[in-house]
């Protein structure tokens, strides 16, 4: 290898440097920003209680925004964890998934008026369990 070839390779070499250092960089900062995220969320929630109803509340996307509803729902009417965990289940059972209990809810007019808006039955209940449970 002739000096002159020594010295294009080195080139070639010294160019790959700050493109390596540039995506080790970037992918850091992903990296870094994505468990800021992660970190902001898990606080902004605070960290899940574990209750017997978790098999439920799991089926919810969003506890925390589903327990805002729920507060609403609880204004007005009577409701108790113990006897609404239950049927939730059955229903849920008997139509396979949450999506087919609340399609069935709909169908067979069970719904509930929460602040002008009418709710499926079995939302509004998995809801108000999600306000009483945290």
């Amino acid at each position: 290898m002739t000096m002159k070839d020594r010295r294009a390779a080195a080139r070639r070499m010294m160019a790959r440097r700050p493109f390596l250092a540039g995506m080790i960089g970037v992918t850091g900062a992903i990296v870094l920003g994505g468990g800021v995220y992660e970190a902001a969320r898990m606080m902004s929630y605070g960290r899940r209680h574990n209750t017997q109803y978790d098999d439920l509340l799991d089926l919810l996307d969003d506890r925390h925004e589903a327990g805002r509803i729920g507060r609403a729902v609880l204004e007005d009417a009577q409701f108790e964890p113990w006897t609404a965990a239950p049927q939730l289940r059955n229903r849920i059972a008997e139509h396979g998934d949450l999506a087919g209990a609340i399609e069935d809810d709909a169908e067979q007019a069970r719904l509930v008026e929460v602040n002008g808006w009418m709710l499926p039955e079995t939302l509004a209940l998995l809801c108000a369990l999600s306000a009483v449970m945290g």
